[in-house]
């Protein structure tokens, strides 16, 4: 059974705020081994789902929502999800494909251009090789530190889930805080498209980029019109 209570979060920290640049290099100089500096460096550039970086089993626990208990209620949940406790009705199994992670031929360095490959979640997809990240940015020869001691085959971040948990406890932070991060960064810049969100984040819907487009650029065209009324 999944640690911590319903509606809470497992780490100290759960933002919905972006990580600034600062914030990031403090989180660094707090963290003492490579494998976790270069996999927080990842996070914070890239955005990825930890799943899609160190991998995950086929089974998952998953806790069901208000709409989920109603379908299983009435035995319409899919057959892949299997309840398992009678009494709180709320934990199931989910069995999907297991996920790889990044492994070392994932990953490959073009003078200063890094490209990283990685297998999206929930549907998703990412119609080119990859995204790509320049060695020029601060950190990223972290990234490139640790690709390169993996061995043909291996995964560049093999660390167990346990761990990973533990030191984001300790950095009191959690993995989709960057993505949150990330996501809404990009959500600012008013030349990325939906399109170019969901080729980055491996989205499968493009209302999953709306609910962090709209509500920035709406809030930005409601402060130009009251700049607009004051200048008259």
């Amino acid at each position: 059974m999944p640690r911590g209570r319903e509606g809470e979060s497992r780490y100290k920290s759960e933002r919905r705020t972006m990580i600034p640049f600062k914030e990031f290099e403090t989180t660094l100089s707090n963290i003492d081994l490579l494998v976790w500096k270069s996999l927080v460096t990842l996070l914070y550039y890239a955005g990825f789902r930890i799943s899609e970086i160190i991998g995950d089993y086929k089974r998952r626990w998953k806790i069901l929502s208000p709409k989920g208990r109603a379908l299983q209620r009435q035995n319409k949940l899919p057959e892949d999800w299997i309840k398992i406790d009678e009494s709180e009705n709320l934990w199931v199994w989910k069995y999907r494909d297991e996920l790889p992670g990044i492994v070392k031929e994932d990953i490959s360095l073009d003078g200063t251009q890094l490209t990283i490959f990685s297998e999206p979640l929930k549907h998703g997809k990412r119609e080119g090789e990859g995204i790509e990240l320049s060695t020029t940015y601060p950190y990223v020869n972290l990234i490139v530190q640790q690709w390169k001691k993996a061995e043909s085959g291996e995964k560049v971040w093999n660390v167990s889930r346990w761990k990973m948990k533990q030191m984001f406890r300790d950095i009191e932070l959690y993995p989709h805080a960057f993505r949150f991060s990330r996501a809404t960064r990009f959500a600012h810049d008013p030349e990325m498209s939906i399109a170019d969100m969901m080729e980055w984040f491996g989205w499968a819907r493009a209302t999953t980029a709306d609910s962090y487009i709209v509500p920035v650029r709406s809030l930005a065209k409601s402060l130009r019109s009251i700049e607009k009324e004051l200048k008259k």
